[in-house]
C-alpha cells in the first residue's frame, strides 16, 4: 500500500515538473514586445468605454462594421427576455467561489446569474457566509452549488442551510459524469443525501452525453433528476464594441490552466514569435497582473485584435461533451475565432469560424487568414447569428425552467 502511493505521488510531482517546464518555455516564447503590448491593450481597455467618439476616431479607432447588427440583435433578445419571469415564485441563489479559486466556474455561474435577474428571478450570491442572502417565505428558492469537498464545507460554513430550514429549497450539486467507480458513485450520492434538503444535479455537458455516462444511469435508478445548463453567451456583456483598433494580430484570454497546458504548448508555440503581434492575458500570466475578471472590459481588449483564439481540455476534444464558455462569448463578441476541434463541435456550433483539426493545421489556418479581413468578417457574421439564434444564457434558463417543473 504504501509503495503503491509512493509511487503515485512520484509520478505526480514528476508530471507537475514537466508541466512546468512546458509553461516556462511557452512563457519565454511569448516575446517582449508582445507583453508590451498586452499591458498597453489592457490598459486602453479599462478607459475606452469613457471616451468619447471623436477621441477614439482621433486615436486609430474606427467603427466595427459588425456593430450595428449585434445591437440590433442584442436589442431584440434583451427586450423579449427581460422580466419574463417575474410573476414566478422562485429565488436562485449561486454559491460562487472567489474569482481566484475557479475563474471558469465563477465565469458561467455568475453570467446565469446576471441572466436571471434581467428575466425577473431575485438572485443572491455568496460563499461561506450568507449573511446578504435575503429568502422570500412565499418562495421556492433553487442553489446552485458543487459536488466538490471545498463548496461542500463552506455551504456548511456559511449557515445558509440553516437560514433555509423552513424554506421549499431545493440544492442542485454539480454532476461528476467522468467518474466511473462504484466506489465514487456511492460517495457523491451519500455526501449530497445528507442535506435535509430535497437534491437535484447539474451540469455544463450536453444531454446526448450525460445520458450515456455510468453516473447518469446511478442517478436514475436512484429517482435524481438531472439537468443540463450548458455553456453560452450572455447578451447583456457580450457584445461587441462600437470602435475596433486591430493593433494586435491574435489575442486569448484565459488563465493559467494545467488541465490545459499541453495544448497551449503545442497550438500557441507556432503563433508566440516576433512575427506575429499578440495579446495573452489572464490569472497567472505573469506580464499580465493588470488584468482582471470584468465581463466589461473584456470586449474592448478583443476589438484590439485580428482573430481570437480558442482551445479545449482534453476531456471535450476527446468526448461530445462540450464546448467550452469562451466559444460562446468570442462569437457574441464578434470576433473571428480560431479554435481546435472537440468533439461536440460539429453538431453543437458549426458556424464557430476556423477550426483546425491539428496544431499545424491552426497555425496554417492562422497564417492564411489573419489579414483576410472581408472573411474573417464573414465568419464573424455567421457565428455571431448562430449565437443569437440559440446559443444564449436566456434559452438555457427557459430550457432548463421548463424542464425544471415538470
Amino acid at each position: 500500500m504504501y509503495n503503491s502511493s509512493f509511487k503515485f505521488y512520484a509520478k505526480w510531482l514528476l508530471n507537475r515538473k514537466n508541466d512546468a517546464w512546458k509553461f516556462d518555455y511557452l512563457e519565454k516564447r511569448f516575446s517582449k514586445s508582445n507583453q508590451i503590448l498586452t499591458n498597453h491593450v489592457l490598459e486602453t481597455a479599462t478607459h475606452l468605454d469613457g471616451l468619447d467618439n471623436t477621441t477614439l476616431l482621433k486615436n486609430g479607432f474606427v467603427t466595427n462594421p459588425i456593430y450595428s447588427k449585434a445591437n440590433e440583435l442584442r436589442n431584440i433578445a434583451l427586450n423579449k427576455y427581460q422580466n419574463v419571469f417575474d410573476k414566478k415564485l422562485l429565488q436562485v441563489l449561486f454559491h460562487l467561489p472567489p474569482k481566484s479559486f475557479s475563474p471558469g466556474g465563477y465565469s458561467w455561474l455568475h453570467n446565469l446569474g446576471l441572466a436571471f435577474e434581467h428575466m425577473g428571478i431575485t438572485t443572491f450570491k455568496f460563499w461561506d457566509t450568507s449573511d446578504e442572502v435575503k429568502l422570500d417565505n412565499n418562495k421556492e428558492v433553487l442553489l446552485f452549488t458543487s459536488h466538490s469537498p471545498v463548496y461542500v464545507n463552506a455551504l456548511k460554513k456559511s449557515g445558509l442551510l440553516d437560514k433555509a430550514r423552513n424554506h421549499p429549497l431545493k440544492v442542485g450539486f454539480t454532476a461528476p459524469f467522468d467518474i466511473s467507480s462504484q466506489e465514487m458513485f456511492d460517495h457523491v450520492f451519500d455526501q449530497n443525501e445528507a442535506y435535509d434538503s430535497e437534491c437535484f444535479f447539474y451540469s455544463y455537458h450536453a444531454q446526448e452525453y450525460i445520458q450515456s455516462t455510468p453516473f447518469y444511469a446511478f442517478l436514475q435508478n436512484r429517482n435524481k433528476k438531472v439537468y443540463c445548463l450548458e455553456f453560452a453567451a450572455n447578451p447583456l456583456y457580450h457584445y461587441p464594441s462600437q470602435y475596433i483598433n486591430k493593433v494586435a494580430d491574435y489575442a486569448f484570454l484565459g488563465s493559467v490552466n494545467y488541465d490545459k497546458l499541453n495544448r497551449y504548448s503545442d497550438y500557441f508555440h507556432a503563433l508566440f514569435n516576433s512575427k506575429y503581434k499578440g495579446v495573452l492575458a489572464g490569472p497567472g500570466w505573469k506580464w499580465s497582473k493588470n488584468y482582471l475578471f470584468n465581463l466589461e472590459h473584456d470586449k474592448f481588449i478583443y476589438a484590439q485584435a485580428k482573430i481570437a483564439l480558442n482551445v479545449h481540455i482534453d476531456l471535450q476534444i476527446n468526448t461530445p461533451c462540450e464546448l467550452n464558455e469562451r466559444a460562446y462569448q468570442l462569437a457574441a463578441y464578434g470576433i473571428p475565432q480560431l479554435t481546435d476541434n472537440p468533439m461536440i463541435l460539429k453538431s453543437k456550433f458549426a458556424q464557430i469560424g476556423l477550426v483546425a483539426a491539428d496544431s499545424e493545421e491552426y497555425s496554417y489556418l492562422f497564417k492564411k487568414y489573419y489579414k483576410e479581413e472581408d472573411f474573417l468578417l464573414e465568419l464573424s457574421n455567421k457565428a455571431m447569428l448562430a449565437v443569437y439564434e440559440r446559443h444564449l444564457t436566456f434559452h438555457r434558463i427557459v430550457d432548463f425552467l421548463n424542464k425544471f417543473k415538470n
